[in-house]
């Protein structure tokens, strides 16, 4: 195989793996950009243990795009374990506050 041939099936892969799958074309740049900087498994390992993480676990409108992610080189962000998720939780249960109506149909603004 050709080096761009085992970069393309790399690519293949992530993409299969990322949360959100927009503008491929983009993704595809910045993952060309991406393996030179990193292996391809580091990048992939930083995005499984993220997953796993509960990073991506927010409203889709949330979680950057795949070239965003790959440019910004945040597989080499340092992730807390349960902070996105007790993040998240904490927003919901903001938002979940306001959208309740708190008697008689009052909202509370």
């Amino acid at each position: 195989m050709k080096k761009q041939e085992i970069t393309d099936a790399a690519f293949d892969i992530f993409w299969a793996a990322y949360p959100r799958r927009v503008a491929k074309g983009a993704a595809r740049k910045a993952w060309d950009k991406a393996v030179k900087k990193a292996a391809a498994g580091t990048i992939m390992l930083a995005l499984e243990k993220q997953k796993a993480l509960g990073v991506f676990n927010v409203e889709p409108c949330y979680i950057p795009h795949p070239s965003t992610w790959l440019n910004q080189e945040r597989w080499d962000d340092e992730v807390a374990q349960g902070r996105a998720t007790a993040s998240r939780l904490a927003a919901e249960g903001t938002a979940r506050n306001y959208l309740s109506p708190k008697k008689d149909g009052d909202y509370g603004f």
